[in-house]
């Protein structure tokens, strides 16, 4: 019996490619995660230190300025579709090992399936700034930016920003 469900499966799936139906596929959606510390190693998103860089920060993209934890209306789909949440400040507790307890600024999430170019500019409260360029075309692949206009190196298919003020 389970070897008969397989065989339809595996004809139905082949009926919907083979007469051009769209088949709902899901792709990682591109997102961009900003760790912010001192020489020292000190977390400047921590809530608790007296230096914390979140606050008055103003986070531009595509020319609308986005505030830490802006709430915005979910999309709810039968398939996983790329929510967009806004800027927010998270705790690192599991998704990025490397920097796991510290705080980053988290923004996103686009859609991974389409080609992503898109520039960002963080001004901090000190009015120092910096500027984000990433780019992604390839459907799960990790992409590249630039900081402040030189090449920086993304290990993942999101964009994992680590600066030091």
């Amino acid at each position: 019996m389970k070897r008969l469900l397989a065989n339809i499966s595996v004809a139905v799936a082949a009926m919907f490619i083979l007469c051009g139906c769209p088949v709902a596929m899901d792709y990682t959606p591109v997102e961009l995660a900003i760790f912010v510390n001192d020489s020292n190693g000190n977390d400047l998103l921590d809530p608790d230190n007296p230096d914390n860089f979140a606050q008055g920060l103003k986070f531009e993209y595509n020319g609308t300025v986005y505030n830490v934890d802006d709430q915005l209306e979910e999309l709810r789909t039968k398939t996983y579709m790329p929510t967009f949440h806004g800027l927010k400040l998270i705790k690192n507790t599991y998704h990025y090992t490397k920097n796991k307890g510290r705080y980053f600024l988290y923004f996103g999430e686009f859609s991974g399936e389409n080609t992503f170019d898109g520039t960002f500019r963080i001004t901090w409260r000190d009015n120092s700034s910096d500027v984000i360029t990433c780019h992604n075309k390839k459907y799960n692949k990790k992409g590249n930016c630039t900081l402040n206009g030189k090449s920086y190196k993304t290990t993942h298919p999101s964009f994992i920003i680590e600066l030091v003020k």
